[in-house]
């Protein structure tokens, strides 16, 4: 039964360690219609575009969804040139959260001044889905 309106959304939480299980859920995550950002330690949050993956490698492929505006908001810079560790949060469209570790990303520059930016596959990620209410 759906969890009636205005009713608080209870989430089940799993801890996924195991290599292929997390690749499968990136694999889902990786749609545009997900919402991603970027969160370094101290709270603040970039929003970016989670661009694909190297399944063999186990490499993620993501970028700020606009550099230009990264570079000016607090912390922007550092974010930009890979030397803040941050932790990717994604939205899912069916309702569930993700939350993991991406380290200090490789930064890749490109000729006509675009940006990627390169993590490996995490150890550890979590996924928080939601759960009906009993009535």
């Amino acid at each position: 039964m759906p969890n009636p309106p205005g009713a608080q959304a209870l989430f089940h939480t799993e801890l996924l360690r195991e290599a292929r299980q997390i690749a499968d859920i990136l694999r889902y995550a990786i749609q545009p219609a997900n919402e991603a950002q970027a969160r370094d330690g101290q709270g603040r949050n970039w929003p970016v575009k989670l661009l694909g993956a190297d399944w063999q490698a186990g490499i993620l492929f993501w970028r700020p969804r606009d550099p230009a505006q990264a570079a000016l908001m607090p912390g922007g810079p550092q974010f930009l040139s890979g030397s803040l560790p941050v932790e990717l949060l994604v939205s899912v469209d069916d309702g569930s959260h993700l939350q993991f570790q991406a380290g200090r990303p490789i930064v890749l520059n490109f000729p006509d001044a675009s940006l990627s930016m390169v993590s490996e596959f995490p150890a550890l990620l979590r996924r928080d889905s939601p759960q009906d209410v009993p009535a």
